[in-house]
């Protein structure tokens, strides 16, 4: 089984994954598996900010403590996962999508739009898939995106930048220092990871062969 082998995470260092969350440049894995190999490749994209706030109350990772409609509780957590790398819910989407400068999955649905375009699709392939709808999420969960405070729109603005930008996101506003460029120190530091984020991603070709493959993206 490829679960659990040890490869490296998609900032470099090692800790035992499940493949299904592995970025595809990470494949072949060290045993020779890739379920990505001759096929054309799907991803489903969804807006960070409604993505963070699912994973808050997502009951099997999210916050499981009391008060959990409490803003202080949603940007406190929200941030600490964002900037712990709690696990693997929370890597940038675009990096399933490129590998490298490279595109590697073909067709990209967006979350908002799912049904129709997760429709178009199978219809293209000639598949007979429908996709049936499961929310899991509790009728008690009330915040929304207008709950996250200025330095958590700021850090999911930052860390997410790419995301936004390639599939066409819009960005929330934020006077937090966080994203702030009033020092030279701070414009510095937003170039510096604008630069590799450039060296990693472009738009560059797709890939795909005869048949068609699903990608995680939470």
């Amino acid at each position: 089984p490829c679960g659990g082998t040890l490869m490296p995470d998609y900032d470099g260092e090692e800790k035992p994954q499940a493949w299904w969350y592995l970025p595809p440049r990470f494949f072949p894995l060290n045993n020779g598996y890739d379920p990505y190999a001759g096929a054309d490749l799907f991803a489903i994209v969804r807006d960070p900010y409604d993505r963070i706030l699912s994973e808050y109350y997502c009951p099997h990772i999210g916050y499981k403590g009391p008060d959990k409609n409490d803003p202080k509780n949603l940007n406190k957590i929200a941030r600490n996962n964002i900037e712990t790398k709690k696990d693997n819910h929370f890597i940038p989407q675009y990096r399933y999508i490129y590998t490298g400068r490279k595109r590697v999955v073909k067709h990209v649905l967006r979350f908002e739009n799912l049904n129709e375009e997760f429709k178009v699709l199978m219809e293209q392939y000639d598949i007979p898939v429908e996709l049936t709808r499961l929310n899991t999420r509790s009728d008690e969960a009330r915040l929304t995106r207008n709950d996250f405070d200025e330095d958590t729109i700021a850090l999911i603005n930052e860390v997410y930048l790419r995301d936004f930008e390639l599939f066409n996101y819009e960005m929330m506003t934020s006077s937090s220092p966080l994203i702030k460029m009033d020092s030279v120190m701070a414009t510095n530091s937003k170039e510096k990871r604008r630069t590799s984020l450039d060296s990693e991603t472009g738009l560059q070709g797709s890939t795909g062969q005869n048949k068609i493959s699903a990608e995680k993206s939470h």
